[in-house]
């Protein structure tokens, strides 16, 4: 039977991803792309990826770059919650529990730095791990992120296969309509923003 809401299968991934920002890895061809929708068609959709294992809830962003927004490389040291909108951003909620009140939200922007919160508090700290590949100045290019987020993070017990959490994933940029998987509509709050995240 199918759920109620949009589905996102992610598959385990049998090798883990090489954190090196270049998505050659086993693990991400063999889940299916989850293409981020805007309200406007014109906007070149973001690509994201999940896979999993005991240890780890691993996720790829690969999204164009867009004129007005800001893709120089940054390599002095993370700050802390320093992701910013106008790097072009990419976050990720998850709801372990689907209660659709409080949920864990994990965001990048281009540069690979990250910002977190939990139910919307900031002081929320997870150690997580991530690669951003060198900006490419192409006007085809996109830019791409790669995640390793420990379960022990986000929760008691890693997930299996059959468990179904809620996911939102959504990107935020200044230069185009915000886009976002599921596609909800303008404004939409609680349970409308999510859908199923499935695992296999």
């Amino acid at each position: 039977k199918a759920p109620p809401k949009p589905a996102a299968r992610c598959a385990p991934a049998a090798t883990p991803p090489q954190l090196d920002g270049v998505l050659d890895d086993a693990c991400w061809q063999e889940n299916a792309p989850l293409s981020l929708a805007s309200e406007d068609d014109d906007d070149p959709a973001g690509v994201i990826r999940l896979a999993y294992d005991d240890e780890y809830l691993y996720f790829a962003v690969s999204c164009p770059q867009l004129s007005g927004a800001s893709y120089v490389r940054d390599l002095r040291p993370r700050a802390h919650d320093g992701a910013a909108p106008r790097h072009d951003l990419v976050r990720l909620r998850l709801d372990a529990d689907r209660d659709y009140a409080t949920w864990f939200a994990l965001a990048v922007d281009s540069r690979g730095w990250t910002a977190d919160a939990c139910w919307d508090d900031a002081a929320w700290n997870p150690a997580w791990y991530v690669a951003a590949a060198a900006p490419v100045d192409r006007p085809d290019a996109a830019w791409v992120v790669e995640a390793a987020i420990p379960w022990a993070e986000l929760a008691d017990v890693a997930p299996r296969a059959g468990d179904a959490w809620a996911v939102a994933i959504d990107r935020q940029t200044p230069a185009a309509d915000p886009q976002g998987w599921p596609a909800s509509p303008a404004g939409a709050e609680g349970p409308q923003q999510f859908g199923l995240l499935l695992f296999e």
